[in-house]
């Protein structure tokens, strides 16, 4: 159930080495909240949400589909036709990520991108494989087909973002934005480049709604959100979007004059797989994941000022995230915050939450929780204020009891220098 140890970088140092971490330079988001995370802090402050009702699938229903995003503010129009949405919000986002971390054409040679998506390209694979079906094989169209296999994200960001070091794509269910941060993490710690994107994108297509709602899956009742913890709670509301970041070391970061937004100081790993679909309800795994990731930063419980709970609504995956956790901070008062009540669920949205968590974290203010009927193992968390977070416990957990934890540390604004 325990991850192998840290792997070392060229200089010997390891993933979470205290006097050279590896550090977030640069963030970019696409998402149904906002595309950046003022826009989308500002959103959830102002009482918005990126759920809403949705009537373009089989059936209405809550969904936290992109909006107010431009394709044309990153590709050029002529190249869209040959790309599917997903793919342009991994660009966009990369391309806030570069901008925001001041890296430069030149810079961008050895910079690395590790693509995280639990779906890819699913809305053009379902259309070939239709086109197949219905036509047959010669009808296919070479210039679509590229779009339908897994590193297509990963690759046309490369080529349109000029993006040249290690590239790759990795997949871990529910949890593959970050598996995709830790891969990233982990090249970057081993000396194979500067700096590295980290993305999480996914893309809510008609057959994809499908699947989750045949699965039983997806909240049924369209008047209302659905509400991660909440004791009424009946499924997730599907969800899209894109979210990078751009990771360094510290001492390559400061080198360069770029601000510090955060530090990875650990990652923990459980898996407990039972079944093929279903959400492992086992809160030892919650447990033992961030145990670990607590371990490798050198920190304890009490010294986590706050926790991002990975709770989408889910009746079994949310019960177990309430008892893993309450076992861990329930005795220190730790505010626990979900934000898939705000972002729905996909399944790299673990970026977008890490993402907006730092950024709230560095203005000083995490966003109260809806009101609701809550799980009371979770409740007294749920409804904590925080005057200070600054060291976060991220949880990450999917089917099969895929379970990922994340010690991220905001950088102080009065030492590094506020993003612009």
């Amino acid at each position: 159930m325990n991850a192998p140890t840290a792997l070392p970088a060229g200089n010997g140092a390891t993933l979470s080495d205290p006097d050279d971490p590896v550090v977030i330079t640069g963030t970019g988001l696409v998402s149904a909240l906002g595309c950046d995370a003022a826009a989308a802090l500002a959103s959830i402050a102002a009482g918005g949400s990126g759920i809403a009702t949705v009537e373009s699938f089989t059936r209405p229903a809550r969904a936290a589909l992109v909006r107010e995003f431009t394709p044309t503010d990153y590709v050029a129009k002529a190249k869209l036709r040959r790309m599917d949405p997903l793919n342009v919000f991994a660009i966009g986002a990369a391309t806030q990520a570069l901008a925001m971390a001041g890296l430069d054409e030149a810079g961008r040679l050895g910079c690395g991108a590790v693509v995280g998506s639990g779906f890819a390209g699913y809305r053009s694979v379902v259309e070939h494989q239709k086109k197949l079906v219905r036509d047959g094989i010669r009808t296919l169209s070479p210039i679509h087909f590229p779009t339908t296999v897994y590193n297509a994200t990963a690759g046309l960001l490369a080529i349109e973002l000029q993006v040249l070091g290690p590239n790759s794509t990795v997949t871990g269910v529910d949890a593959s934005g970050e598996h995709a941060l830790y891969y990233a993490a982990t090249l970057l710690a081993r000396g194979q480049c500067e700096q590295i994107l980290a993305i999480g994108a996914d893309e809510l297509s008609p057959a994809l709604f499908d699947g989750f709602d045949a699965l039983g899956l997806l909240e049924r009742d369209t008047t209302r959100s659905p509400l991660p913890f909440g004791r009424e709670r009946h499924g997730f509301a599907p969800g899209e979007g894109a979210a990078a970041l751009l990771l360094e070391r510290e001492s390559t970061a400061r080198a360069r004059g770029a601000t510090i937004l955060g530090r990875l100081l650990g990652f923990g790993f459980a898996n407990g797989a039972s079944t093929p679909f279903a959400h492992n309800p086992d809160p030892a795994l919650i447990a033992t994941a961030a145990t670990e990731a607590l371990g490798r930063a050198r920190l304890t419980p009490g010294q986590i000022d706050w926790c991002s709970a990975s709770a989408c609504g889910s009746p079994t995956r949310d019960a177990a995230e309430a008892a893993g956790l309450a076992s861990l901070f329930a005795a220190h008062g730790t505010p626990l915050r979900a934000l898939k009540a705000w972002t729905g669920e996909y399944a790299a949205s673990g970026i977008q939450r890490l993402l907006l968590g730092l950024h709230a974290a560095r203005r000083g203010a995490l966003p109260a929780m809806p009101a609701g009927d809550y799980l009371p193992e979770v409740a007294p968390l749920l409804a904590a204020d925080c005057a200070a977070p600054r060291r976060c416990l991220h949880l990450g957990t999917g089917v099969g009891g895929n379970t990922v934890a994340i010690v991220v540390e905001a950088a102080a604004t009065g030492r590094d220098r506020e993003a612009a």
